[in-house]
């Protein structure tokens, strides 16, 4: 795809004009860059391993994490109904070198559409990228400690368990070693449930859902 084009309809948080492509326009043309049946996932794994290699580069570590975890933990690759990949980083790190990560992205092809946090200091940023008509997400953790008396790391939907993150695993996928939370089978317990290592689609419960779930952040 052109880079020009790329960058067109991406949503970043910079102060180039060209990324201010809005909300209502993305949405008419968004069908043409994701899809939510029959996935690739040969690209998947590419745009996995391709945007390692941008936040190797950029000194950005992330993690593995959610969906795309369980199924490469439990069945070696994606869940084949799963619709996306779930990365976290450290929410100061993804901050500070934002601007960076958005621009190496779409220098690679990757459609960067975020919100317009202006760097107000608002918690929970995330971007979600389309490449090859896959969907990354890539969210922001945080601490508040007002919240749940600091005990949980926080993105704009989901809350861990501090320890998780602070005492991070690893996998292998495709010959290529990605961090997680850890240890890999109490998370993936604490996110689905004692049952994880039974796909959802055998259960009456997500035969309705279509999807595994995970734990959603509450309110305080």
């Amino acid at each position: 795809m052109n880079k020009k084009l790329i960058r067109k309809i991406s949503l970043t948080c910079n102060d180039d004009k060209r990324s201010k492509y809005p909300e209502k326009k993305w949405k008419v043309i968004k069908p043409q860059y994701t899809s939510k049946k029959n996935f690739n996932l040969e690209d998947r794994a590419k745009n996995l391993i391709d945007i390692k290699n941008i936040l190797d580069d950029l000194e950005v570590p992330f993690f593995l994490t959610h969906g795309a975890l369980l199924g490469v933990y439990r069945e070696g690759d994606f869940i084949k109904y799963d619709d996306d990949i779930d990365l976290d980083i450290f929410e100061e790190i993804f901050l500070l070198k934002y601007d960076q990560i958005c621009d190496a992205l779409i220098e690679n092809g990757f459609v960067v559409r975020g919100r317009k946090i202006q760097y107000r200091g608002e918690k929970g940023e995330k971007v979600n990228l389309y490449r090859n008509k896959d969907k990354v997400n890539i969210r922001g953790i945080y601490i508040d400690s007002d919240y749940k008396e600091n005990k949980y790391y926080l993105t704009n939907v989901f809350q861990y368990l501090r320890k998780f993150h602070e005492n991070p695993d690893t996998i292998v996928f495709k010959g290529v070693t990605f961090m997680t939370p850890g240890p890999i089978e109490d998370f993936l317990v604490y996110c689905f449930g004692k049952n994880w290592r039974t796909p959802a689609y055998k259960t009456k419960k997500s035969k309705e859902k279509g999807q595994e779930r995970g734990v959603r952040r509450s309110s305080v």
